[in-house]
């Protein structure tokens, strides 16, 4: 009988549920750091949530998902590209979640200019929906119009750097960057890691996450190094921000990578207090950036790789008896982190139409009624798509 190939999918995986806990907390805080529910009361906890404590999610979303991805997989990876179809399934299925959410949220956001005509802000998300609707038109025009003056002879790098800006803008939209960033670094590392060992590509990963930080959080640094602001500067009016698939997400899911084919272990309470440290360590460094303005951003903090890797190691150790809870955590947190800002929206318009104007200002109310709409919200989608007319609804988690 002829052996599957060393990458082909592996069967069931244990299941994690210390880390669909830490899941479903994690998009709390999410929602909590795009709704600034301190500002009625004092900027420095907004700071502290926002800037600190929320500053850990993203890279342990990202290291879970490369070890949960690479653990049904054994290496050596195939180089056929035929042999990569769990890839390009992980793939569809996050575009589709994706393009869903984008278009839906910034199609509301697009409302608000028909409904109070331009505000602030406004006009900015209209025109974001109306990039990722017509994203492939804008693509195909700009890159037609670039590479018509290339065949003419001319070298325009105008024209080039139109077409790149609409290439990739329109993947850095609000909360959602999470989910481009996660192809393009799955897909690259996906790809890496059929040519060289993986701690290559987690050297790879962190040489493009120190290269990405002058860009973003150690911005000011660049100040003393010339040619670094110059490059800084070149790449920022281009792209925007470091914070996508190549310089932030490849390190942590090469990591991820690294802890599902090489197991790591060390006991969860090393782990655990190694990451209280590392935890205080990348709030102070938080601290330090602000107060002494060095940062443009803040996402390229140096001490939310240990403390990524410190609280995946010890969750992951954590045994629990199998509940009906779990699960619904695991899910739901998606549903939170993809439809809260449908809430973000709706919430202070409803309160306002209804006269509420004062209570509407307080931001901790509103954080709550925010919150509590996602929740009630996730659930009605998960009780709703296990009825056969709503199957579709699977496809937006």
């Amino acid at each position: 009988m002829e052996q599957p190939h060393s990458s082909q999918v592996k069967p069931a995986r244990p299941q994690y549920f210390a880390i669909d806990i830490a899941k479903f907390v994690f998009a709390f805080i999410v929602v909590a750091a795009h709704m600034y529910p301190f500002r009625s009361y004092t900027s420095d906890a907004d700071f502290l949530l926002v800037q600190g404590i929320a500053r850990v999610v993203v890279p342990f979303f990202f290291l879970t998902a490369a070890f949960l991805f690479f653990s049904r997989m054994k290496p050596p990876l195939s180089k056929k590209w035929q042999d990569a179809g769990y890839l390009w399934k992980y793939v569809e299925r996050i575009g589709i979640m994706y393009c869903f959410w984008t278009l839906f949220i910034n199609g509301l956001l697009a409302l608000g200019w028909l409904v109070n005509g331009i505000q602030p802000g406004v006009f900015q998300l209209s025109r974001s929906f109306l990039l990722s609707a017509g994203y492939p038109f804008l693509v195909n025009h700009t890159g037609m119009n670039a590479f018509r003056v290339w065949q003419n002879g001319v070298l325009q790098w105008s024209g080039i750097r139109d077409y790149l800006y609409h290439l990739v803008q329109p993947f850095n939209q609000y909360h959602l960057w999470y989910f481009p960033a996660l192809m393009l670094g799955m897909v690259l590392i996906y790809e890496m890691l059929k040519r060289v060992k993986p701690w290559v590509v987690i050297l790879i990963g962190a040489v493009l996450f120190f290269l990405g930080s002058p860009a973003d959080a150690y911005y000011g640094v660049t100040a003393y190094i010339p040619v670094v602001r110059l490059w800084a500067n070149q790449y920022l009016a281009l792209f925007y921000t470091t914070r996508n698939g190549i310089f932030y997400a490849i390190l942590y899911l090469a990591i991820g990578a690294y802890f599902a084919w090489f197991p790591v272990w060390i006991k969860p309470g090393f782990a655990r207090n190694v990451f209280w440290i590392t935890f205080l360590a990348m709030l102070m460094e938080s601290q330090i950036l602000k107060s002494y303005a060095i940062q443009r951003d803040y996402n390229f903090y140096f001490f939310s790789i240990p403390s990524a890797i410190f609280l995946f190691l010890w969750l992951r150790e954590i045994q629990l008896k199998p509940r009906w809870i779990y699960q619904w955590f695991r899910e739901a947190s998606i549903l939170i982190y993809c439809s809260h800002g449908i809430f973000v929206i709706l919430v202070p318009a409803i309160m306002g139409l209804m006269g509420w104007q004062q209570e509407s200002f307080n931001s901790m109310l509103r954080f709550w009624l925010v919150y509590f709409c996602t929740v009630g919200f996730a659930a009605l989608v998960l009780w709703l798509e296990k009825k056969p007319m709503f199957r579709w609804l699977q496809f937006l988690h």
